[in-house]
């Protein structure tokens, strides 16, 4: 098994699952933004994004159980379309993820910033993001486990105050 080992628990896995989803980032988010640009027609957009989303879901499927490998989008663009596109795609996903690292600071400290103007404290968005990305830096070189469950307290949290 060449050193691996399962690392993450029942409350683990379900917390990495809901670091992904970000739950309140789609509460927060999404519907406001959809109807800005969508108008009335948010339930065909959103019911579009569905089935785009299932479209993409079901040739994960279905690649998956063609081929298993580690390298996601990299693996099954080069073994359908070529090394050419496969390589072009695992840079393409290397982008996003940096962009969306990048998003997440930038809303993190647009939420802070809010949030602390509401207790009238005055703070650029910029001081709130950078301390984020430094704690996102800091939990990514830690055990799995801690990172998880720091993800799973702060959308909890997260939760509590969009109730609130």
């Amino acid at each position: 098994m060449n050193g691996l080992r399962r690392g993450l628990g029942l409350w683990e896995t379900a917390a990495l699952s809901i670091a992904i989803m970000a739950p309140t980032a789609a509460m927060a988010l999404n519907g406001s933004l959809a109807a800005s640009i969508a108008g009335t027609a948010v339930p065909l957009a959103f019911l579009g994004a569905l089935i785009t989303i299932a479209l993409v879901s079901y040739s994960f499927i279905e690649f998956s159980r063609q081929y298993s490998h580690p390298g996601s989008v990299y693996a099954f663009n080069d073994k359908a379309l070529g090394a050419r596109f496969g390589f072009l795609s695992g840079w393409a996903l290397l982008f996003t993820y940096i962009a969306f690292t990048g998003a997440s600071m930038a809303e993190l400290g647009a939420f802070f910033q809010t949030f602390l103007g509401l207790l009238g404290v005055k703070v650029p968005w910029i001081a709130p993001a950078l301390v984020g990305g430094a704690l996102i830096w800091w939990l990514a070189f830690r055990e799995i486990r801690l990172s998880t469950r720091v993800t799973l307290v702060i959308e909890g949290i997260s939760v509590l105050l969009i109730l609130v």
